[in-house]
């Protein structure tokens, strides 16, 4: 192996060091793993404006070139976004993956990418991504959507170091959603 291959940055997953991992680092932060379901009881359709800029890298320019921003999503062993596809459609050009490989190579070639991720399907795993995109991909953007989330849930997930750097509450509109990508992207 070169050492080109060994300063490539991969995501990696090591479930059993990701689920000690994230046990010990849910107790440090005073947070319990269900407390991160981000519940609320409330059913208003306030918009969650919780965007972290706490990604450094090169900022995001203009790029006019197309209606449609194009958008990756990541979904771990469900259909989430696939069902969706019709609605995203219509305001992006989605692209949906379930294999870390692919979402690996976007992000090491892409210096625009935006990659959304679902939360509640797998939350561990999600936490996990977002930091290793915060350390290893600083340029790219992470969108958590998750159900019942409230302003205060996303603030201080934000905070953290898995905070991403923008959430939207399910449901949503593909059009909340493009608007929070188009921001995250400077069009």
């Amino acid at each position: 192996m070169s050492t080109d291959d060994d300063d490539k940055s991969t995501l990696i997953l090591d479930f059993n060091a990701l689920k000690a991992e994230l046990d010990k680092d849910d107790d440090s932060l005073g947070i319990k793993t269900n407390e991160l379901e981000f519940e609320i009881s409330s059913t208003d359709e306030e918009d969650i404006q919780v965007e972290n800029s706490g990604l450094t890298g090169p900022e995001m320019s203009k790029d006019d070139s197309t209606d449609k921003p194009e958008v990756h999503f990541y979904q771990y062993q469900s259909d989430y976004f696939q069902k969706r596809l019709l609605e995203l459609e219509a305001v992006f050009t989605p692209h949906i993956h379930s294999d870390l490989k692919d979402i690996n190579k976007i992000l090491a070639k892409d210096k625009k990418t935006v990659l959304v991720f679902y939360y509640n399907e797998a939350p561990k795993i999600v936490n996990q991504l977002t930091m290793q995109m915060k350390l290893k991909f600083p340029h790219a953007r992470a969108v958590i959507i998750a159900k019942n989330l409230s302003k205060e849930k996303a603030l201080e997930h934000a905070k953290s170091k898995y905070g991403a750097n923008a959430y939207l509450r399910d449901p949503f509109s593909s059009e909340q959603l493009l608007k929070k990508v188009k921001k995250l992207l400077g069009i």
